[in-house]
C-alpha cells in the first residue's frame, strides 16, 4: 500500500483552478498502479469564500454561479478519471455535507479590507499570536454576518428565501445540509441506481466488502454491495448529531436526531421544548411544517428509535458490539 500526503497551502484552501487540480494530476502520475493505493481528495470549490476567475465566469459555462462552478468541477473530474484505470479501481464521489441554496458569490460576513490588514500584520508578527488573530477575525466576521442576515430577515420572506440566509451551524438539520450525492464506480461495473436512504458510515464497510477484506474489529455502518447488485437491503435509519460551534451562539448548537424514509425527528439539548422538530418527509419534502406538537405518537416512536440508536452507539464505544 502506497502511503503519502499532499499538503496544500491556500487562503483558506486552494481550488482546482488555483493549482490544486494540477497537483492531483501530478500525484496520480506518480502512483504505481500495479500496487494497492488509496487517494482521498477533499475539494472546496463549492464554498463561498472565493469568486470564480474571469476566465470561468462566462455565460458559456452556465447562467448561474452554481452552473459555472459545476462546469469547472466537471472538467477537472474528467481529467482526473483519465488518469485512472477504471477496470482496476474503485472510485467514489460524495460529499461531507450539503448546503442551503445560496448565491455562491455572496458572503454576508466578507471583510476583504480587514482581512488584508490582518495579513499584513501577520507577516510582521510572531507565530504565537496567529491563533488570536484568527479567532478575532472569525468573531468579527460572524458579528457582521449576523447583522446583515438579521437586517435581511426583517423583510417579508417566504420559507425558501429565508433558508438562503441560513448557514449549517445556525439551523436545525434540514435535508438541505444532510442529503449528499453518493456515486460509486467499481471494476465489476454494477449498473443501476437506488433512492433508498444510505449513510456516510456505510461507505467504508462497502469498500472493504468490494475488496473482500476482512474486518477484525467493530466498525459503524454496513456494506451497500447488495444495493449495487440490485438486491434487497432493509431500511437504514440515519442517526444525526451536531456539536458545539465555538464561534457562534445559537439554539441549535447541540442536537441529535433520526431520519427514516418517512419522518425526520430532531431535538435540541439546549432548549428541548422550543427546539423539537418532526417532519413528514413524504408529504412535506421541503420540511416547511413542524408537526411535533400535533403528532405525539409519532414523536414517541421516533424518540424510542433514537434512544435505541444512541444506546447501540454507546455499546459500540465500550466494545460490547
Amino acid at each position: 500500500m502506497q502511503l503519502d500526503v499532499d499538503l496544500v497551502d491556500g487562503e483558506p484552501y486552494l481550488r482546482l483552478f488555483e493549482g490544486f487540480g494540477q497537483k492531483i494530476l501530478d500525484r496520480l502520475d506518480k502512483i504505481n498502479h500495479n500496487e494497492s493505493w488509496f487517494y482521498y481528495i477533499h475539494l472546496m470549490d463549492f464554498h463561498t469564500s472565493k469568486k470564480l476567475p474571469d476566465e470561468y465566469n462566462q455565460e458559456k459555462f452556465g447562467k448561474t454561479s452554481w452552473d459555472k462552478r459545476l462546469h469547472v468541477l466537471d472538467s477537472w473530474i474528467g481529467e482526473i478519471l483519465q488518469k485512472i484505470d477504471l477496470t482496476k479501481t474503485i472510485v467514489i464521489l460524495t460529499a461531507d455535507h450539503g448546503e442551503f441554496d445560496v448565491d455562491l458569490d455572496i458572503d454576508h460576513g466578507s471583510m476583504p479590507k480587514f482581512q488584508k490588514l490582518l495579513k499584513s500584520i501577520k507577516s510582521k508578527s510572531p507565530k504565537i499570536i496567529e491563533p488570536m488573530g484568527l479567532a478575532m477575525f472569525v468573531f468579527l466576521r460572524e458579528i457582521k454576518r449576523k447583522y446583515i442576515v438579521n437586517k435581511l430577515q426583517t423583510k417579508s420572506l417566504n420559507e425558501s428565501e429565508f433558508r438562503k440566509l441560513l448557514t449549517r451551524s445556525k439551523s436545525p438539520l434540514y435535508d438541505d445540509v444532510l442529503k449528499i450525492p453518493f456515486l460509486i464506480s467499481t471494476p465489476e461495473n454494477f449498473i443501476g441506481s437506488s433512492d433508498q436512504q444510505v449513510r456516510q458510515i456505510d461507505i467504508f464497510p462497502t469498500i472493504f466488502d468490494l475488496l473482500e477484506l476482512q474486518l477484525n474489529y467493530p466498525i459503524d455502518g454496513i456494506s451497500l454491495k447488495p444495493l449495487l447488485q440490485n438486491l434487497y437491503l432493509s431500511e437504514l435509519n440515519a442517526y444525526v448529531e451536531s456539536s458545539i460551534d465555538p464561534f457562534t451562539n445559537n439554539e441549535f448548537s447541540i442536537f441529535t436526531g433520526l431520519r427514516t424514509s418517512k419522518f425526520k425527528f430532531i431535538k435540541s439539548h439546549d432548549n428541548l421544548k422550543k427546539s423539537m422538530f418532526l417532519f413528514d418527509l413524504k408529504n412535506d419534502p421541503q420540511e416547511e411544517n413542524n408537526i411535533a406538537s400535533t403528532s405525539p405518537d409519532i414523536v414517541n416512536q421516533m424518540e424510542n428509535l433514537l434512544m435505541t440508536a444512541k444506546i447501540k452507539e454507546e455499546l459500540k464505544k465500550m466494545g460490547y458490539i
